[in-house]
């Protein structure tokens, strides 16, 4: 759709929607489908999403599976703070790795 508003318009668009790959996005602005891209649930699942893939980390990207367990509606709506499904620890990056798991076997 930001294709044919720019088209149409000759106006700057921005699309968003699923874009979890760092080839998906470079695709859609070298193809001119749109200007900007914005992501919501992507970057809540990995806040490091645009610095791990200007420096070549790509395969530690964390990515959203779209769950919308700890976001979207069943948190923002709500007023409730956002929490994620593939990042556990979305304010203390990665404390929680520090914390032993207990074995009650």
């Amino acid at each position: 759709m930001a294709k044919a508003v720019k088209e149409k318009f000759g106006k700057v668009t921005m699309t968003s929607g699923n874009i979890r790959s760092p080839q998906i996005a470079q695709d859609i602005l070298e193809r001119g489908d749109a200007d900007l891209l914005a992501m919501g649930r992507g970057l809540i699942a990995e806040p490091n999403w645009v610095l791990k893939v200007q420096n070549g980390y790509e395969h530690l990207l964390r990515k959203c599976i779209s769950c919308n367990i700890g976001c979207a509606d069943h948190r923002i709506s709500k007023s409730k703070p956002i929490c994620c499904t593939v990042n556990p620890d979305l304010f203390k990056e990665s404390e929680y790795r520090k914390q032993r798991v207990k074995n009650n076997i």
